[in-house]
């Protein structure tokens, strides 16, 4: 995360580990209507290890049941992007779940 706002990194850091309240995530559903679903996070300052992008990572749980993996799964942008992600994180092939 390479933050563009007044916020310098070592506040932003700071402010997102002191945090207790849940992130909101918005995607469209299998239908196209609009959907948001509210996730507690954990700051995790040191996900990345790539020297080109800003490490920084907010990382939620979701059971693998829950309504929000179908919904991403859904999307092929996002599920791509979510495919990417976790191939940088584990170093090497993601399998893809449709």
């Amino acid at each position: 995360m390479d933050p563009t706002g007044p916020w310098d990194r070592d506040r932003v850091d700071d402010y997102l580990s002191a945090a207790r309240v849940p992130v909101r995530i918005g995607c469209r559903t299998p239908s196209d209507r609009p959907w948001i679903v509210s996730l507690w996070f954990a700051w995790d300052p040191d996900a990345g290890d790539d020297p080109d992008r800003p490490s920084g990572a907010i990382r939620c749980a979701t059971s693998a049941d829950a309504d929000l993996v179908e919904f991403v799964g859904h999307d092929d942008e996002v599920r791509r992007r979510v495919e990417e992600v976790l191939q940088d994180e584990q170093g090497g092939e993601q399998e893809s779940h449709q």
